[in-house]
């Protein structure tokens, strides 16, 4: 089917959305509309519209949905700062017990990888040889001013500062199961279940990355629940929804921030926005079970 829909200019999507229900001044809402994209905008719209209808709910208004889309924006703020400090810490995890195990340069030998590919690990390598080789951080230079006749890559605790989220999960992946293991029990978990804790991790930093809609959000990746967790899913905990993420992100960031402000943050802001949390799988008496599991 051809798609023929022809560009409304902000007056007529101002007045489309009118005619639908929405309860909005029309200057204000042809305001909104020239700063954030029509189609975005109906992301937030979309869970109040009338089953099987175009038209909304009665009574919803521009103000609440404004309010929803600045709660959404807050919430990409606080798990970019919670993802960066789990980022950081496992790579830190990562190099530490990688390179005593096998030595800090021997992430250039496809045997410390038996579970990538030939062709994967190719891949891997050279797009780790080219991010150093791109690199203007001053640690890399020093090292090759100082130890490049004899070494043509970074120690692994170096390097690991060039990788982003996605290319530390694949070498996490990667790795002999007993090292993954080894690894994940840092975390309390065995390495199938923290594989996909990273994995889901990575995408929402992603989604957060690209300004994506999180709020109502039903995640493509999902992060395993433990079977210690089990006992959350007869009280409504579904691992599509970003309840379970924040859930153990709590989890992790208590334990690693000593400072327990992310902690703090996140709480905060869900006590502040209670009317918003159903549509991200917020279970009943969520602040108890963000504590019991620490």
């Amino acid at each position: 089917m051809k798609y023929s829909k022809k560009p409304l200019t902000l007056e007529q999507q101002a007045e489309l959305l009118l005619k639908r229900g929405l309860l909005a001044d029309k200057n204000s809402l042809v305001k909104i509309l020239s700063s954030i994209n029509y189609y975005r905008l109906s992301g937030y719209l979309y869970p109040f519209r009338e089953r099987g209808s175009s038209f909304f709910v009665k009574n919803t208004k521009l103000e609440d949905i404004i309010e929803i889309y600045d709660f959404d924006k807050s919430l990409r703020f606080l798990l970019f700062e919670g993802l960066k400090k789990i980022e950081i810490y496992f790579k830190t995890k990562v190099a530490y017990t990688f390179s005593h195990r096998y030595g800090c340069f021997a992430y250039s030998k496809k045997d410390c990888f038996p579970n990538m590919t030939e062709d994967s690990f190719s891949k891997f390598f050279a797009k780790i040889k080219s991010e150093t080789k791109r690199s203007k951080e001053s640690f890399v230079r020093h090292f090759f001013e100082r130890y490049g006749d004899c070494h043509e890559i970074l120690p692994l605790w170096m390097a690991v500062e060039l990788f982003s989220f996605g290319s530390i999960s694949l070498f996490f992946s990667g790795l002999e199961n007993s090292l993954k293991a080894e690894i994940a029990l840092i975390f309390g978990v065995n390495h199938r279940i923290l594989r996909s804790w990273i994995i889901s991790f990575c995408y929402v930093r992603n989604l957060c990355a690209h300004h994506s809609r999180l709020w109502n959000r039903q995640l493509a990746i999902k992060p395993k629940i433990p079977k210690k967790y089990n006992y959350l899913k007869d009280l409504g905990l579904r691992n599509d929804k970003l309840f379970f993420v924040f859930l153990l992100m709590y989890k992790i960031v208590e334990e690693i921030d000593f400072s327990c402000e992310w902690t703090k943050k996140a709480k905060s802001l869900f006590l502040g926005n209670s009317n918003f949390l159903k549509g991200m799988g917020f279970i009943k008496k969520w602040e108890k079970y963000f504590d019991e599991i620490v």
